[in-house]
């Protein structure tokens, strides 16, 4: 950020930059923070079907609008989350539970998601809602979400 207010242009995202740190993807992950934790659970379970991958692909693709760069980082967050976090994920889907409980704490699937597959994932992809300043469906911490270039002194 601080590189982009010298260069007298905004951010799109806090941090490093990826697959989806383009103006088409941040758009599309604002206009789906209300929906894109459910389409990306409903792509998941196409994911777990005899290795899927492809039909995933498909589901985010025709769900969501990323390109495709930007869509394989979510798979591959999907495949480490069949991997990785398969009986915390299956457990809250069976208990029908919520994102998160009544003190904000993330239920065990996407804790696990955050825990073991949140580092790769951001590498690859770069932006995500939290790091675009975009408040979505799942409840965060104020402090957990960008503030947007807040600090940069200049008009366009």
């Amino acid at each position: 950020q601080e590189a982009a207010c010298k260069d007298k242009t905004y951010a799109l995202h806090a941090g490093p930059c990826g697959a989806c740190s383009n103006p088409q993807d941040i758009y599309v992950l604002n206009v789906t923070k209300n929906t894109l934790t459910t389409t990306a659970t409903k792509c998941a379970l196409l994911y777990l079907e005899n290795d899927g991958e492809q039909k995933a692909f498909e589901c985010m693709k025709e769900s969501t609008g990323f390109t495709d760069s930007c869509n394989w980082c979510w798979i591959d967050n999907m495949g480490c989350d069949a991997v990785t976090c398969k009986t915390p994920c299956a457990i809250v889907k069976a208990k029908g539970e919520p994102d998160t409980d009544h003190d904000g704490n993330l239920n065990k699937c996407l804790a696990c998601d955050e825990n073991y597959c949140g580092d790769p994932f951001i590498k690859c992809a770069g932006a995500n809602r939290r790091r675009a300043g975009i408040i979505s469906d799942i409840e965060r911490d104020s402090e957990d979400v960008w503030k947007g270039n807040s600090s940069c002194n200049f008009s366009i």
